[in-house]
């Protein structure tokens, strides 16, 4: 995922200053969206950098914060393995194999981002004289750079400065040159383990259209990202889907995903943009960031659900016959 946001941030970047400097621009747009495809990511990743090195030096003397975090992570991204540059989370799972995460590359991504807010805050101490809303942001550059040394502390550092620049680049925009790329920073330091899956011990099925390529994908990436086995599978034409299920309403999109929470009081089953929210919510990781899209009211969330599922197999394609699980994962399946 980071991939493709830093992907489409780039290129949108690059359209904005599009007249400036066709030609590199063009350019940079397209090594953007090939990028977030996952198309030639290594060879991507080093001409964006290269190209962020000359623009840089082409119009700042001594580069700023902004445009060395962005650098920083473009050459990260393109050391790690060539199977993992499409899945930069460390710790990942993949039903095709682990996927690991180099430690040496989060460690140095960790360093880089203390070095920059260590040498702010420097500057504002030393050489600048602060106060009011200056005081505070050095603090918590402080309060960063001291607990990015314990992982039990890193995260309410990695959230302060997160908010901070964040809140700076939406309503103060100009204030300086740093947001940008350091947004990107952190969201490439993002650890899944800060917001681990649902533990309640209830068991979690997750019903699937077989014969949906969209929804294969979706087991796929499932299967991927979950990280403690909590969810196990089966089709909407299986046989499990007869036992447990309550009779569906009518509607389109309804017959594609349904999640099914069976507890030993009771039990629950969510349809639609609810039971893709709800899990991604359990999942855990930055995937429970995004159900926090839940605040939007499900009759928005439904008909952009429904209007997906409408066109599935016409977008997506379908297959003739259900999918077959890998023989590691068979066990993950219902029948």
């Amino acid at each position: 995922m980071f991939r493709i946001v830093l992907g489409i941030a780039i290129a949108c970047s690059c359209l904005a200053s599009l007249p400036s400097m066709p030609i590199f621009f063009t350019l940079g747009t397209i090594l953007g969206l090939t990028l977030a495809r996952g198309k030639r990511c290594r060879a991507s990743c080093l001409l964006l950098f290269a190209g962020c090195l000359y623009l840089e030096t082409r119009n700042h003397s001594t580069p700023s914060a902004d445009a060395f975090a962005l650098a920083t992570v473009l050459l990260l991204l393109a050391s790690l393995p060539h199977e993992n540059i499409c899945s930069t989370f460390h710790k990942r799972q993949d039903d095709r194999g682990p996927l690991t995460f180099p430690w040496i590359v989060y460690a140095t991504a960790w360093a880089l981002l203390v070095l920059i807010y260590g040498t702010e805050a420097w500057h504002r101490i030393f050489i600048l004289d602060i106060s009011g809303g200056g005081q505070s942001i050095t603090a918590l550059q402080l309060f960063f750079c001291l607990s990015s040394f314990h992982r039990l502390t890193r995260a309410w550092g990695w959230t302060a400065m997160f908010i901070i620049q964040l809140t700076l680049l939406l309503f103060v925009p100009g204030t300086d040159s740093m947001q940008g790329g350091l947004i990107l920073l952190h969201f490439f330091l993002f650890d899944p383990e800060w917001f681990p899956p649902a533990a309640d011990g209830r068991q979690r099925l997750v019903f699937f259209d077989g014969i949906c390529m969209l929804c294969e994908n979706t087991v796929h990436f499932l299967l991927a990202e979950d990280r403690s086995e909590i969810f196990r599978f089966t089709t909407l034409q299986g046989k499990t889907a007869s036992e447990k299920l309550a009779p569906l309403p009518e509607g389109d999109g309804v017959g594609s995903v349904i999640y099914f929470l069976e507890g030993s009081t009771h039990n629950e089953q969510h349809d639609r943009s609810e039971a893709v929210l709800r899990i991604l919510n359990d999942l855990g990781g930055l995937w429970r960031v995004l159900s926090w899209a839940r605040i939007i009211p499900r009759t928005l969330r439904d008909a952009v659900y429904n209007h997906i599922a409408t066109h599935r197999y016409q977008w997506f394609g379908k297959h003739d016959a259900c999918i077959s699980p890998s023989p590691e994962n068979r066990f993950r399946f219902l029948p």
